[in-house]
């Protein structure tokens, strides 16, 4: 037997000052239903008001105002309305702004709520999975995105669950990122998965065509970058490849981030060309 769905108390009283203005226009009392109208504007300022900051924190941290950002989502997080999205929204920035730890601490406090549904569980535990990874805790990080992928697919737990397969060597890995990329071809972090795989294969034409697709379709981010230059220059295309390095190297990090800066430095300076020093005057 299904349970029935709860109407929700903000539901309830929206609909009763609906009632309610349409009784004083019915009415003619213009006056009362322009001040109800008022009222259900405030009702619903008051319940969104989490969302609002949320998506406020979500658009500064867009433009790089990392502290901004961090304040308004802590805000929506401890509002008494605040909701599950809020509470993920905010670890996830905290996690990519370098704060694990705290990110931690926000989504094992939204997980102790017996109250959550399946699906915001699951939404927790799949952050909680990149907490786990960057800390160190590989087998952690991969017991949680497994269990979350048994729950909902999507793109992101593809994405996240075919990079770690693809870091442990597991046997599956290719068949997993096939089935990633049939899933989702257009998905940035899925395509730069099978780029990954097809250089470790030696399929360097295939990885040079997949990274010509994502850059094509506008995506951008160290790791696409870092990765097309590795497959222009195993295909001997050196100048290219060193363009995308430099695009890399251009290109915002975060704590995120899974190419290391020594890493792309090397990749560079293997490829650029020695500059001619200049004779010292008086020589």
């Amino acid at each position: 037997m299904q349970k029935k769905k709860r109407i929700s108390i903000p539901v309830i009283l929206f609909v009763i000052a609906v009632a309610v203005i349409a009784f004083f226009v019915t009415m003619g009392n213009y006056l009362f239903a322009l001040g109800a109208t008022a009222v259900i504007l405030l009702l619903v300022l008051y319940w969104q008001w989490p969302n609002l900051q949320s998506m406020r924190g979500q658009s500064e941290y867009a433009k790089g105002n990392n502290t901004k950002a961090l304040s308004l989502l802590k805000k929506a997080h401890e509002s008494s309305r605040s909701r599950t999205a809020n509470s993920c929204a905010y670890a996830y920035i905290l996690l990519r702004c370098g704060q694990a730890e705290e990110a931690a601490k926000v989504l094992n406090y939204v997980l102790l709520n017996q109250k959550l549904k399946q699906t915001e569980k699951l939404q927790a535990r799949q952050i909680l999975s990149l907490v786990r990874y960057k800390q160190g805790d590989f087998a952690e990080a991969t017991r949680l995105m497994e269990m979350v992928f048994e729950g909902y697919k999507n793109s992101s737990v593809y994405g996240a669950l075919g990079y770690y397969k693809i870091l442990s060597n597991a046997p599956d890995a290719q068949a997993f990122n096939e089935e990633a990329y049939e899933y989702n071809s257009d998905d940035k972090i899925i395509i730069d998965n099978m780029v990954i795989l097809c250089l470790k294969n030696g399929d360097l034409q295939r990885a040079k065509e997949l990274s010509d697709k994502s850059i094509g379709a506008g995506n951008k981010g160290v790791e696409i970058f870092y990765h097309a230059g590795q497959a222009e220059q195993a295909l001997g295309n050196k100048d290219k490849a060193l363009e995308y390095y430099k695009m890399a190297a251009s290109c915002t990090r975060s704590f995120m981030t899974t190419v290391k800066e020594q890493e792309l430095e090397n990749a560079i300076d293997a490829l650029e060309p020695e500059r001619e020093t200049e004779p010292e005057q008086g020589a």
